[in-house]
């Protein structure tokens, strides 16, 4: 939360007038406030990201999470600026992308959009669909990020190059929910579905890894820079209903073009509670938009699907390294990802002919 002694280290850092009003907006794996003002040009707002999760490599992140913000703001209206400290608080260290406060908590400063939510209308898609293009193209542009950094303070990637052949990260194994969840001593509805899936994970991890051996350099694109968020909670529309903000940049990695595509097709059409029709109705509206604007690799219909797949059991395994870090508040959304899991599963072949009819 905004302590006293925080608001004040806020204020000095960024030359805020007194406030009169704070709001929670978030709370999550980061908890996100509104800071209010008046002045005399009417209200004033910043939006703060605070965040727990202070290690070097985090540290490193937030360097390139600046960097990536930079460029995009440079191309990009619907990016939000991150703020820059002008003085060092007392508590905290001061930063380019923010401040590291009482040595464990990382706080950052955004430019405030007002923004209305997802509401699941067919104008919103499409406005969704346009701004996705926009986005990639902007993210292919961008390479040589923060080399002073060091290789070994880059983002993680999910997929290895090795002569001509992708495959997964050696860590982005079954082995990592295997051991977790067989170490699980506790009787939560969660661990109980965690522990009854398990050899469903298994094959879904098989699976994925068999399908990206067949992803050869010739069908793919160049690594770029992912947003791999790309979710309804990450998009903010105006009153006309269009994308007037795309936030969360936290989870920047290289990787393809698709794992952003797949997960966007995921979150945006796919809801385990309906039936199939809905979502290729879904599909039909957001897909033709992204293939006339954006170019995509050779063979993109026949690995889709996959990176679909892929996009929930990343999430997955991301909640349960949190959860193993002693961050447990998102691991109850596990089972929501198992069930589009199994969902994605059982209509895998209309899926699948909808794209190649794309």
């Amino acid at each position: 939360m905004v302590t006293d002694d925080l608001l004040r280290a806020l204020q000095h850092a960024y030359e805020l007038p007194e406030l009169d009003a704070i709001a929670q907006i978030h709370n999550g794996t980061h908890c996100v406030y509104r800071l209010d003002w008046k002045n005399k040009s009417g209200r004033q707002h910043i939006a703060v990201k605070i965040s727990k999760d202070c290690t070097a490599y985090s540290l490193a992140r937030k360097q390139i999470e600046q960097s990536i913000l930079q460029r995009l703001g440079e191309k990009l209206t619907f990016i939000p600026r991150l703020l820059t400290p002008s003085d060092e608080p007392q508590g905290a260290q001061c930063f380019s992308w923010g401040l590291l406060w009482q040595q464990n908590t990382l706080v950052t400063c955004f430019q405030w959009i007002p923004t209305n939510p997802y509401h699941d209308m067919e104008e919103q898609m499409k406005s969704v669909a346009h701004h996705f293009v926009l986005l990639e193209h902007a993210l292919m542009q961008i390479d040589n990020i923060d080399a002073s950094l060091g290789m070994g303070s880059q983002p993680h990637q999910r997929f290895q190059l090795k002569y001509n052949q992708l495959s997964l990260d050696d860590n982005f194994t079954f082995t990592i929910f295997e051991n977790f969840i067989e170490s699980l001593s506790a009787e939560t509805s969660t661990i109980l579905l965690l522990q009854k899936n398990l050899s469903y994970l298994q094959e879904e991890m098989d699976n994925l890894h068999s399908a990206i051996k067949r992803y050869s350099q010739d069908d793919c694109e160049l690594l770029q820079w992912v947003h791999l968020e790309l979710s309804p909670s990450n998009f903010g529309f105006d009153i006309e209903n269009n994308v007037n903000c795309i936030f969360d940049f936290d989870s920047l990695s290289q990787g393809l073009l698709l794992q952003d595509l797949g997960w966007l097709m995921a979150t945006f059409c796919i809801d385990y509670r309906f039936d199939v029709a809905k979502a290729m109705d879904k599909i039909s509206i957001i897909l033709p938009i992204i293939l006339s604007e954006l170019k995509l690799q050779n063979n993109w219909r026949d690995y889709l699907l996959s990176f679909m797949r892929m996009g929930y059991l990343d999430t997955i395994y991301r909640k349960i390294l949190r959860c193993q870090n002693g961050d447990d508040t998102r691991l109850g959304f596990v089972k929501q990802d198992i069930h589009s899991l199994q969902w994605l599963r059982q209509h895998e072949t209309q899926l699948s002919r909808c794209f190649q009819s794309s």
